[in-house]
């Protein structure tokens, strides 16, 4: 490809990062520079980019880019490396797993592909790593994500498949909307949903957020706020179903309905009634376990009663708690009692709730020809220290980490970073020294978005084509590219690349694809569905019978069997945190605006716009004689941590709420670690997905005094 250089260009990209949106832009390049980003003129009327992508040149000419492969000649941690060249390091990462493979075996080598690049059809950074590992012999993959492993993992149980979402536009049809635990002002969810969301607030939807927080959200749409204890989401719902199905709604309750699409639900509501183990989890249990007040839960009950239809999006913190997996049973159980699930407008209520099939398009493969076992990626630093003897099913000791920053945002940052420190070897694929990048051996320069080509899946019914921009900067490569060539050196090349080179590849993805005119896609930049007001069950709410669901009833299984087999409860029982002697504060971690999880935390043009303050009642503040702006130490049974607080009524009594995705640092006048907030947090996870629980995290707090 030909990159003039003293013209002007304007090309569609699309940002291949796990922001939640993955936006169609134009960049526009001058003397083959990019010199603006900005939203494509052709995207639909709702679509709109944000900050992260339209300064992405900042990142593309950060003078702190790596640029050439580096060797570690320090300590691991310390960031001394020297730089090599492309065969020097290519060469010795071949050698060492050569060498780990003769010795060890390929189950020593786990792979710690993260979500740098998770969008593409070619560059992907979790299916690339596959993919060569699987075909250099075999590998330890870690299954699942820190994001939605509860959710996700529920889901085929419930309802048979982990795709129950809706396209946004088909909350056209809703009459209110209820955000729980879902801030789409900073998390996004697809790039239309934002302005989707203005437009219905303006139209006079009423929006209800329940929430810890009073967060962008409430404020943006003129939302109803209720300040839910976190953790508790399970004993609200339930005291919702009770009230719907055995309290004072009763009478509006549609049992026949109900059983039309289900099954199990006397089971479950003989448990909320108390005959099981005579405990009523009516709205008098709920309130003091939940943090809201009687009069609160029976407002919210009733509403979910008389108002149809009503959708229920519900973020993915819900589900990232001890206890996740039920919450979000229990969510789409309340839009079925309620009656909200099958209605046009309604939805399931389940995490991942704008999760869809996606349009038809070729994507890079990883063959099933390795020898592959897994370890849960919520505990791979577990899998590392402890290796078979803690009941794992290998002992890794040869890292592979291809766009992934889990010494940021891997849960317990020092298990972490032991973890790394007992790796015999570990290669990072980035873009700048990390905190994990600084514990490599090796350190390969990958590329941005902008400097390559591809196709994006994205949220809706969408394609987006992401052309190259400009040439690589220094002498970094693609995730793609580099494994051609480490394939090359370990005999396996004409495999990994099945003889096509990038642009052959890209070529074959559209031949295999809904895109029917290849040249308009690629001069626009957007592949636009025919439908967008989808929701996945729609016909098996119009015929039951004729399209029966993939589980052993063919209905929605509110009581599973084959769950409770997998470890779970037979019928979702709510979890009811609990602080530990000493921590009496809830700590939760929400997303930063101006961040995608660590990424733009070390560009000064949005470090300034972050809030990384730890945001603290003035209840709580004051019982602990803590001001305004002063410093404090924040800490656990894991670990301990300074930050500033800002003292706020829009967060919950008992709650305290930092900001994730900081890089960590040393407070220098403490000499204690700041900002990075997984110092403090757990890698025991919930059960039975082993997925994410950084929202049950107990902490205290206290004003830091200098000795």
């Amino acid at each position: 490809m030909t990159f003039p250089s003293d013209s002007f260009q304007t090309i569609p990209v699309s940002c291949n990062k796990d922001c939640g949106g993955g936006c169609p832009l134009v960049a526009e390049i001058s003397n083959g520079r990019v010199v603006r980003i900005r939203d494509n003129p052709d995207r639909p009327h709702y679509m709109q980019g944000c900050l992260k992508g339209y300064r992405m040149a900042d990142v593309l000419y950060h003078p702190d880019r790596i640029l050439h492969p580096l060797v570690r000649c320090g300590k691991r941690g310390s960031a001394s490396f020297r730089k090599a060249s492309w065969s020097e390091a290519l060469d010795l990462i071949a050698e060492k797993l050569t060498e780990v493979k003769a010795k060890k075996g390929v189950h020593s080598i786990i792979r710690l592909g993260g979500s740098g690049s998770c969008r593409g059809a070619l560059h992907h950074t979790a299916r690339l790593t596959s993919r060569f590992l699987s075909l250099f012999g075999g590998y330890t993959d870690t299954a699942g994500n820190y994001s939605s492993e509860a959710s996700d993992f529920v889901k085929p149980f419930m309802y048979g498949t982990d795709r129950v979402g809706i396209d946004v536009e088909s909350l056209e049809d809703a009459r209110a909307i209820v955000l729980w635990g879902f801030n789409p002002f900073y998390t996004r969810f697809g790039s239309e949903t934002q302005q989707f969301l203005l437009a219905l607030s303006k139209r006079g939807i009423p929006f209800i957020v329940i929430d810890p927080r009073r967060t962008a959200s409430v404020r943006k749409l003129g939302a109803k706020w209720f300040p839910i204890r976190p953790g508790s989401d399970g004993v609200l719902l339930s005291a919702l179903i009770h009230h719907l199905a055995c309290g004072d709604a009763r009478d509006r309750f549609d049992r026949s309905l109900l059983e039309r699409y289900t099954v199990g639900f006397d089971r479950l509501e003989a448990h909320l009634s108390g005959a099981v183990d005579g405990v009523v989890r009516d709205i008098e249990w709920a309130a003091p376990l939940c943090g809201l007040s009687t009069d609160d839960i029976r407002f919210l009950a009733d509403f979910f009663a008389d108002t149809k239809p009503l959708a229920l999006l519900s973020g993915l913190s819900v589900q990232r708690t001890l206890g996740g997996e039920e919450a979000d049973r229990l969510a789409g159980i309340l839009q079925l009692v309620s009656g909200n699930a099958w209605l046009p407008g309604g939805n399931l209520g389940c995490g991942q709730w704008n999760m869809l099939p996606k349009p038809r398009c070729g994507k890079i493969s990883v063959p099933q020809t390795g020898d592959v076992v897994s370890v849960p990626v919520y505990l791979w630093p577990d899998a590392i220290l402890e290796g078979r003897a803690g009941g794992f099913p290998s002992s890794p000791s040869f890292i592979y980490c291809v766009g992934g920053n889990y010494l940021g945002q891997g849960s317990d940052l020092n298990k972490s970073r032991r973890a790394f420190d007992k790796a015999e070897f570990s290669v990072v694929h980035d873009y700048f020294l990390t905190e994990t990048a600084s514990w490599a051996d090796i350190v390969l320069p990958a590329t941005t978005f902008l400097e390559r080509e591809d196709i994006c899946f994205v949220p809706g019914n969408y394609l987006f084509y992401s052309a190259q921009a400009v040439p690589p900067q220094g002498e970094a490569k693609n995730d793609y590219e580099i494994f051609s060539l480490l394939a090359e050196r370990l005999g396996f090349a004409e495999e990994f690349t099945a003889g096509l080179s990038e642009a052959q590849w890209i070529e074959k993805f559209l031949d295999e694809s809904v895109v029917d005119d290849q040249k308009a896609f690629r001069d626009c930049g957007i592949w636009f569905g025919k439908e967008h007001r989808r929701r996945t069950l729609a016909g098996f709410f119009a015929d039951p019978e004729g399209k029966k669901l993939s589980t052993p009833s063919g209905k929605i299984e509110i009581v599973s069997q084959a769950y409770e087999a997998a470890g779970g409860p037979l019928w979702p029982v709510a979890h009811i945190p609990e602080p530990p002697d000493g921590y009496p504060l809830m700590l939760i971690t929400p997303h930063e605006r101006y961040r995608t999880h660590s990424q733009f935390d070390n560009l000064s043009v949005f470090r300034r716009l972050c809030f990384d303050k730890m945001m603290m009642h003035p209840e709580d503040a004051l019982l602990r004689g803590i001001g305004e702006g002063d410093k404090v130490v924040v800490k656990n049974e894991v670990g301990s941590m300074v930050m500033q607080v800002a003292i706020s009524n829009d967060i919950a009594r008992g709650v305290v709420s930092a900001n994730q995705g900081t890089w960590p640092r040393i407070d220098a006048e403490s000499g204690l670690p700041t900002g990075n907030v997984n110092v403090l947090t757990s890698t025991e996870p919930t059960l039975p997905s082993r997925g994410s629980r950084t929202h049950s995290v107990f902490v205290e707090v206290s004003p830091w005094l200098p000795d």
